[in-house]
C-alpha cells in the first residue's frame, strides 16, 4: 500500500484529473487537482515544480469554465 502522499498516488491522481480534463469534467478535475495540490504543498513545498505544475492544471481547468478571476 502506497498511501496518500506517495509519489506514484500523486502521479496516478494527477493523470487522473488530466483525464477528466480532457472529457471537459471540469468539476471532477479540479477537485483531483485539488486535492494533488494541497498534498504537494504539505510534503513538496509550494515552489517545488510538481506543486507548480497542479497549480498551471488548476489555472487551466478554471480557465475552461470562464472563471478568469479566479484562475489568476
Amino acid at each position: 500500500q502506497l498511501g496518500d502522499e506517495h509519489p506514484d498516488t500523486l502521479a496516478t491522481l494527477m493523470s487522473l484529473g488530466n483525464v477528466f480534463l480532457d472529457q471537459e469534467k471540469y468539476d471532477d478535475a479540479l477537485a483531483t487537482y485539488t486535492k494533488v495540490r494541497t498534498v504537494q504543498i504539505r510534503v513538496l513545498g509550494a515552489e517545488h515544480y510538481s506543486t507548480l505544475l497542479t497549480t498551471s492544471n488548476i489555472a487551466s481547468t478554471l480557465h475552461n469554465q470562464s472563471k478568469f478571476e479566479e484562475s489568476e
